[in-house]
Parts: C-alpha cells; structure tokens; sequence
C-alpha cells in the first residue's frame, strides 16, 4: 500500500500501543483550543498509548501550565507529570513522570496517594471536560475528554519513611500486615524494585503515625527518607515493555516469579484489599492470569511492533525530515511505529537526509540509519562513472554527482590548501553522493586507494561522516570548518549556518543533499552570512566558508597590490619631483611639508577609479595600522573622492 502523509499519520493513530494495533481512525483533530471540540471522539494525550475511534483529537501539543495559586495549579491536558512536578514539585498527586495528566485521567494510571484518593480523578480539584457535544467543569466524568486540570497542592505535612529490603517476603509480610489490619491509613505505600532490591516508601501524616504503626512495626529498618518523584522510564532506562493492573493483596505471591527477575523493575502501589502493579521490561513477560492489565497495558508475551522504539517523540523536534513534510510521521518514530505493523509502505519516511540528528537524541541508541538503509529509495546515476584525479599525501576528495556542481568550490578550497602550504591533489570517488551515505562506508577499492593519504580534506559534511567512518577521525577535515576559526577572528558577529550534519541550536537544514539525492526541488531560506556545506552554498546563494574566505582573499591580494603600485609611484614622484620643495620647506612648516607629500600621492593616485580607491581607504583603515604613507595615501583619497562629486 502506497503511502502519503494524510495516511501514515492516520496509521499511527491506530497504534494503540507498542504490541496492540487497532482500526485507523476516520479523522485526527489536532487540538489547539477548546473550541476544536466539534463531535464526539477519543482523545490523543500520548505518543505510546491510545484509544480506538473513528474521530480522535491529538491533545498532545495541547500542554502548558495556565494558572496556579497557593492552593491549586491547573494544566493543560498534554501535559506531563514531569513538567509539572519540575515546577511544582508539591502537587498533591502524580504518575508516571511521561505520562500526560490528561492521560493519566482519562486511562486511570495508578498515582501517589493512591492509598488515600483511591484514583486520580478524586484528587484533583477539578477538570473542564468535553462530553455531549459541549465543554463542562466539575468533576470529571468517565470516559469524556480532560481539556483543563486543576491539580491540588499539598498544604499538610507528610511523613516520609522508607525500607531497603532484598528479601520477597519482607514484602509478603508488609502485605499480610495490612490484610490483618483491614485498613491502611498511608496517604501512599509503595515498593519500588530495580535489580534485586526492594524499596518500600510509606506516607503519612503525623497525627496517623499511631495508626500506621500497626503496619509498619512488621518490618524493622525503617528511616526517614525525602519526597521522591514520580518514577521515570528515563530514570530506568527506557524498557520497551510496560504492564499496568490490579491484583489482590492476597493474590501477590503470584508475583513472586516476575519480581525475582532481576530485569524486571516494578512499582507496586498498596490499597486496603489490592494492589495497583506497574511492570517494566527490556523483553516481553508471561503475567500471571491473576493480574488484571489495563487496556493500555502491552500485551504479554507479544513482541513490540516497533522494532525496539519506545515511541518518546524525541527524534520528532530535531528531524529535519518531519520538519520539511510537516508531519511526525515522517520522524524515525512514524517508521518504527509503521513500518511492520500497519503495510504500509514507508520507504518516503527512511528517504531523507541521513543525517542522524536521531541517533544522538534517542534515548535507546537505536541505530535508526541501518533500518532505514534497507528502505530509502535515492536516484541512481546514469552513464558510466570513471574514476578521475590522483591521491597524494593531501587529497581533496569529491564524488562523481558533485564535482562539477562544485567546480568554485573545488578550485577555492584547493587555492586555500595552496596557501597553507598543503599540496592537494583532487580526488573524485566514482560515486554518487547518495549512495555512500546511504551505505555509511567508501566501496572497498575506494577506501584501500585512500588509505594511502595522510590527510583526507572534503567539501561536504556528508561526504565527511562517511570518510570519518572509514578512516580515523584526525585524519579528516571539512575544509569549511578550519576557514571558520580564521572567519571568525576577523568578524565575530558572523551569522554561520549550521548544516544539519554538523547542527546545533544554530543550525538549520537547507535540503541539498535531499535534492541531490531524490531529484526533488524543495525550498529552503538561509538567513545566514555563511554556510558550512558547499550544497548549501550552491542551492541558496549563501556564501560557503571556503567562497567567503578565496573572495576575501583575492580582494585583500588585489588591494595590496593596487595600493603597492600606488605607494611605489608616490616614493618615485616625491624623489624625482618634489624633492628641493620638501627641502625648502624643512624646518619652516611641516604642516606645509606634508601637502607637499599629499600633492605627490594625489599625482600618484590620478589614473585610479573611485571605487578602487575606497575599496583600499576602507580595507586598510580596518586591517593596518596608521603608519606616514597610509595617512598621506587616506587624505589624497578623500580629496580626489571630494573632487569628482
């Protein structure tokens, strides 16, 4: 099946979570507002978790906190736990820290404080919701849509205790302890495990340390401890799997298997009769029959479709490939949560800039150019391809698709090589661009040739990922970045365009290489001085560093050499003709003596255009320093310039 961007994205919308995929919706309206609310619908709140329906509204850029008091803070529904508890770390309630509040609402996550709220919608202040075609405030109702949420801020004082135990039936005991006292009056009691150990954190306030006692007298160890936080899935690594249900208390030892695996991190929330269990896993489980999963939960013992990604949304900001189609789904995201679960064909997805931006943000270290490798469809080049140039101990290398497109560029960077003593040879990779890019490495003959250089120089980040892959790093350059240093000396407020192969918070994509290697004509405004990538240059019009550096450097040689000619013909005027009246004005005026010397450079000077003449008054009033015959040079100038007005 065919792909375009309207159904890819109606495709992961059918994602419902990374082992569960349901029926494509009909229609997705990205939330901005309240009144984007038309029709009954599902809601959005999260990349990794969803509901089935024909109309669903993607909330999930719909964050943001609106308003807060002493009392309350109130949210955007998109929002997660993480940003709110950054900023308000003594809100009442919370869950997991990347899960949305809305989310957490309308799924009902289990929560802090569980033990005495009994679920999230209890512990708010209240929520604006869309239910029946209209938009009401109150408390919130099952299954309508969280659009703002007033979150309760802690005003009482809690007790915080915690126990570090390695053995399962300390827990078991915890467990009976409360099934004995029939009632459990912890504002939460939680055990958090990872690895082997088990954490149990009790909260109370202190007018209920008397009752609480009866439970926590089971177990010995116990010592103050702060507020935790939410848990965090980046904090544990990010497991693929995650589990949420309900089991009862007395059913806990069934537990006991999954919580031995020293893999398996758990957070387990303690109510009066039953458990709320939370799961996490680098691999899929076998959960017992007695523990009820929640219909967002991954399904056990089913293989994620998502071929290892956890569906964060991290590469989505940073792709440049999103960006250009304007949709998420053309992220690394919309591939891994498509490209086996739904038919689709997403080799437009993989088709892109190969930059990996994505690999450096993904908090899985996905190698997310390999898969694509296997699906980006770039043009082939036609005709025969020859090898041309030779390889010395320097070499410029190019390849066959871009070295006539980067003629100028090629001759500038050989000419500043030249003059820092660096004897280049060219050497054109019989290549295309695209294709060694999308393999990540030189064909074998390429690399055993280049091996024989000693320094590698090439004009284009891409090209130059490639070679540092093949070769060891020092030996190669991107001939851009060495001019920077010297571009930058001479004029620091440069405005420099980052291509998004060398991109930080400077930089922008401009597509070249895209072109280059799909045949597409996209569009792309630089607002920059200079770019670090000769495609950039070529495609917008902005100046590369090699351009900006040979343009300065003929035009400070041909300054020099005019304002040489000048000085040379003014030394032969003031020696051969001015000579007895320099004499007799000696010791009389030297005022008079230096016009006598302005007269010879104005004589000198009489044959010069205008515009060559400012060209070296403004050059060497910034780069020189004032000696005699420059200040003689600068007045003859403005009065042969006042002259011709």
């Amino acid at each position: 099946m065919s792909a375009n961007d309207n159904s890819l994205e109606l495709a992961f919308y059918g994602l419902l979570n990374k082992t569960r995929f349901g029926p494509l919706p009909k229609k997705v309206v990205k939330v901005s507002s309240e009144s984007d609310f038309k029709e009954e619908g599902v809601p959005r709140f999260e990349n990794f978790r969803g509901a089935p329906g024909e109309v669903v509204y993607d909330l999930r850029d719909f964050k943001g906190i609106v308003s807060w008091d002493d009392t309350t803070v109130t949210v955007r529904a998109g929002t997660t736990w993480e940003e709110v508890v950054s900023q308000f770390p003594d809100v009442a309630s919370y869950s997991v820290a990347e899960f949305s509040v809305g989310g957490s609402l309308y799924f009902g996550d289990p929560i802090f404080g569980l033990n005495e709220f009994r679920s999230l919608k209890s512990a708010l202040a209240e929520v604006t919701y869309f239910k029946n075609g209209s938009a009401k405030t109150g408390q919130y109702e099952d299954g309508s849509i969280p659009l703002l949420i007033r979150i309760k801020r802690e005003r009482t004082k809690l007790i915080w205790k915690e126990l570090i135990t390695k053995n399962f039936k300390d827990i078991i005991s915890l467990n009976d302890a409360i099934l004995t006292a029939r009632v459990a009056p912890f504002r939460s009691l939680e055990v958090w495990k990872t690895g082997d150990t088990f954490r149990v954190i009790a909260v109370y306030t202190p007018f209920r340390e008397s009752l609480v006692g009866a439970v926590l007298s089971t177990l010995t160890g116990w010592t103050e401890t702060r507020p935790t936080g939410p848990e965090s899935l980046k904090g544990l690594g990010w497991p693929l799997y995650w589990y949420f249900g309900i089991t009862q208390l007395n059913e806990f030892p069934s537990l006991e298997r999954i919580l031995a695996d020293p893999d398996v991190a758990a957070v387990l929330r303690l109510e009066r009769t039953r458990m709320w269990v939370s799961l996490f896993s680098f691999k899929p489980l076998s959960l017992p029959p007695s523990l009820a999963l929640t219909p967002y939960s991954d399904a056990p013992e089913t293989e994620a479709f998502t071929t290892g990604c956890v569906l964060c949304g991290k590469c989505v900001s940073v792709c440049p490939h999103a960006e250009l189609k304007r949709s998420f789904a053309y992220s690394p995201m919309g591939f891994f949560a498509l490209h086996s679960a739904s038919g689709l064909d997403v080799s437009d997805v993989a088709t892109c800039e190969f930059c990996g931006i994505c690999e450096n943000v993904c908090p899985v270290k996905l190698p997310i150019l390999s898969y694509y490798s296997t699906k980006a469809k770039f043009r082939e080049l036609q005709g025969p391809i020859q090898e041309e140039g030779m390889i010395k101990d320097v070499v410029l290398v190019v390849t066959a698709d871009t070295k006539d497109l980067l003629k100028d560029e090629i001759e500038g960077a050989l000419l500043y090589l030249g003059l820092k003593g660096e004897n280049a040879s060219l050497y054109v990779i019989p290549s295309s661009l695209a294709s060694l890019v999308k393999s990540g490495s030189l064909p074998p003959d390429v690399k055993t040739k280049l091996d024989a250089a000693k320094k590698i120089y090439t004009l284009t980040p891409e090209l130059a990922k490639v070679l540092r892959n093949s070769f060891d790093e020092s030996s190669i350059a991107l001939v851009h970045q060495l001019i920077l240093g010297e571009l930058i000396e001479n004029k620091p407020s440069l405005k420099i365009h980052y291509p998004c192969y060398l991109r930080n918070d400077k930089g922008a994509c401009s597509y070249a290489f895209y072109d280059l290697a799909t045949g597409s004509k996209t569009e792309a405004k630089l607002d920059y001085e200079v770019t670090l990538c000769s495609l950039a240059s070529v495609k917008t019009g902005v100046p590369s560093a090699v351009t900006l550096y040979t343009k300065e450097r003929l035009l400070k040689d041909a300054l020099v050499k005019l304002k040489s000619e000048v000085e040379n013909l003014y030394t032969e005027l003031l020696t051969e003709t001015y000579v007895e009246d320099l004499d007799w004005y000696a010791g009389i005026s030297e005022e008079a003596r230096e016009w006598v010397k302005v007269g010879a450079m104005l004589q000198a000077i009489k044959d010069k255009s205008d515009d060559e003449l400012k060209k070296v008054k403004e050059y060497f009033e910034l780069v020189e320093r004032q000696g005699e015959t420059t200040k003689i040079l600068q007045k003859a100038i403005d009065i042969k310039l006042k002259r011709t007005k």
